[in-house]
């Protein structure tokens, strides 16, 4: 096997080589950092809760063309938790190298704080020493206690990569005032490692101060901290927030709850609110079959009682062929010829499949047909177990087709309902953010990154968890799906909410509890039926209202009852379906009592309430 020639290994390493030499090249100007040897500070007191902090550095640039000068990092996080002292000022008022003076907004915002840069953009900076001031004032100091004031100040800070080689602080108390309990200390955050040495006396004005001064250079990392007292009187202190007199949240609040509540109001109107249908009349005849399935082909003119069940007894967009409804539907087939229903309240009851008659050729609707298609056997009795489960499975098959003809009948209305909700969600945490941020004039773009994801985060949720829910609710609980039991989860939600937003009156935190008060009152009335659905149970409440009216003088004039059973039979399914079947037996009492017992008519003359109660407990048991 041939190796490789030591020349051609070479050839190989040299562009890696080559890389490396470049990448140090190109470090090699920013390697030559610019060291503090040492670095004096006076901070002056006001009686305007403001300090003028006045830095002089002197500084060792090691190499020549590699920069333009140095920055200073100073920290702006709002210190204390009065709403009044949220916004901190910040003002430079001079940059000077070596006695030139330098633009003063040359500052970078920067998380909880800002850069202060001390450069010369146009020329670099001979390698040498050199003297860099900064001068600049800021607000929001000064710690007001019951007895006292205290002002606590890092005069160097702990971003110098190379540390200070030695520091002072100069502290003069403001006019007429005497500084005291003057400490200081250098370490690490929260430590108090070094001695600092202490001398009191005047400035040249006549102001009480106190110098600081370190033992030994301050190392990466550690703070160079000084405190000082002074009474209480020579501070103005900020004025309290006071929330009742914030005009510009108050109607801020308001205008939030009122653009809430009319988007919830347009959504309910243009898409919550059920069609039209007009007023309920009584009919003489049970609800037509909808168009589009006459257009299919499906017999008969009018819905099957179990479909009248299955349309009109369900609430809001919940579905389900009760036990009267399969109830109606057997007695139907018992009407066609179908089956029969045998017994009594003291044998029990039983379905039975009777010999063909000239009623067998009445055409049955669809969920007739799947529900006939599981009765097995001859006979089947309601009080024994494996025939009970033939019932419910009876039972099972008419719904899942009248599932299928009848599907997408209710428009829960979910997106509209969480668009309502998301944008209350919204509002409020637009007023949050801008009462505790934008309100004092807070820079946005000295929001720290914390800050911002936390601001984001609460922004995305509310959408979030709208949407969510609106996606989830159809496969979740019933109760979920019709708001009864969101509503008052939602309501204590707004009331914390409202309780707990800070530095607010009682008007605000009533409009921003307004403001989720509002989609929560839409919310039960936001789903409606298709037009469809709206026709079947304004037609069925019309039928049942003749159903149950049908014995006064005044219908009975305008539709004339007939002589015989046959109307009783040919509507007491639907008036099982619509639970008139009491006041439905009232009106053929006096013929009821007249039947002769034959097997078609036994059901008729029973009482019709306990089959269904045992045929209940038939299914339960099944």
């Amino acid at each position: 096997m041939l190796r490789p020639r030591p020349l051609f290994r070479l050839l190989t390493l040299l562009p890696i080589w080559l890389a490396i030499w470049i990448v140090c090249c190109l470090a090699q100007p920013a390697a030559a950092a610019v060291v503090v040897d040492a670095m004096s500070v006076m901070v002056q007191m006001t009686k305007e809760d403001l300090i003028v902090v006045t830095e002089r550095f002197e500084a060792t640039v090691s190499g020549n063309r590699s920069n333009h000068g140095m920055y200073r990092t100073i920290p702006l996080k709002p210190r204390f938790e009065g709403l009044e002292r949220q916004k901190v000022g910040f003002r430079v008022m001079g940059v000077f190298i070596d006695g030139k003076p330098y633009p003063t907004d040359d500052v970078k915002q920067i998380d909880g704080g800002v850069c202060v840069y001390m450069r010369d953009q146009k020329r670099w900076l001979a390698k040498g020493k050199h003297v860099f001031w900064l001068r600049y004032e800021t607000t929001q100091q000064v710690a007001f206690f019951e007895d006292h004031d205290e002002l606590t100040w890092n005069a160097v800070g702990s971003e110098w990569k190379d540390g200070v080689g030695k520091a002072s602080c100069l502290v003069l108390a403001p006019e007429g005032a005497s500084l005291s309990d003057d400490r200081a200390w250098t370490g690490k955050v929260g430590s108090k490692d070094s001695e600092v040495e202490r001398f009191r006396g005047r400035s040249k004005k006549g102001l009480d101060a106190v110098l600081y001064k370190t033992t030994g250079p301050v190392r990466p990392g550690c703070d160079f901290t000084v405190a000082v007292s002074l009474p209480k009187g020579h501070i103005a202190e900020p004025v309290p927030y006071r929330p009742e007199e914030d005009l510009p949240f108050t109607l801020a609040c308001l205008a939030c709850t009122l653009i809430s509540g009319l988007a919830t109001f347009l959504l309910w109107h243009f898409h919550g609110r059920d069609p039209k249908t007009g007023p309920v009349a009584p009919l003489f005849y049970p609800p037509r079959l909808p168009a589009r399935l006459a257009r299919e082909g499906r017999p008969g003119k009018f819905l099957s009682a179990a479909a009248v069940n299955y349309l009109s007894s369900g609430e809001g967009s919940y579905f389900g062929l009760g036990n009267a409804g399969f109830a109606a539907l057997l007695l139907q087939l018992q009407a066609k010829g179908r089956i029969a229903v045998h017994g009594s309240a003291k044998e029990g009851y039983a379905l039975v499949q009777p010999g063909p008659k000239p009623r067998d050729f009445e055409v049955l609707s669809a969920e007739e047909e799947a529900a006939l298609d599981r009765f097995k056997g001859a006979e089947l009795k309601l009080s024994v177990k494996d025939d009970a489960r033939i019932v419910l499975a009876m039972k099972r098959a008419c719904q899942k087709s009248l599932a299928r003809d009848y599907p997408r009948m209710y428009d829960p209305c979910l997106l509209e309902i969480a668009a309502s909700f998301t944008l209350a969600l919204w509002c409020a945490a637009l007023l949050w953010h801008w009462h505790e941020l934008a309100a004092w004039g807070f820079d946005w773009k000295a929001v720290d990154m914390a800050s911002a994801v936390k601001a984001l985060f609460c922004l995305a949720l509310p959408p979030a968890l709208g949407y969510g829910a609106a996606l989830m609710a159809p496969v979740g609980w019933d109760e979920l799906k019709e708001k009864y039991l969101m509503a008052p989860l939602l309501g204590l939600l707004a009331l914390g909410w409202a309780h707990t937003l800070p530095w607010s009156s009682l008007l605000q935190q009533g409009a921003v509890f307004a403001l989720f008060a509002l989609p929560l009152l839409f919310a039960p009335f936001m789903g409606r039926p298709s037009r469809e659905l709206a026709d079947i149970r304004h037609q069925a409440r019309g039928f049942a209202m003749y159903l149950l009216a049908a014995e006064t003088d005044s219908l009975n004039l305008v539709n004339p009852p007939e002589e015989d059973l046959n109307l009783y039979t040919r509507y007491l399914p639907y008036a099982v379906a619509l639970y008139c079947e009491a006041a439905w037996g009232r009106r053929f009492a006096g013929q009821l009592s007249q039947l002769d017992g034959s097997a078609s008519e036994q059901l008729a003359a029973a009482d019709i309430r306990d089959w269904q109660e045992r045929l209940a407990a038939s299914l339960a048991a099944g």
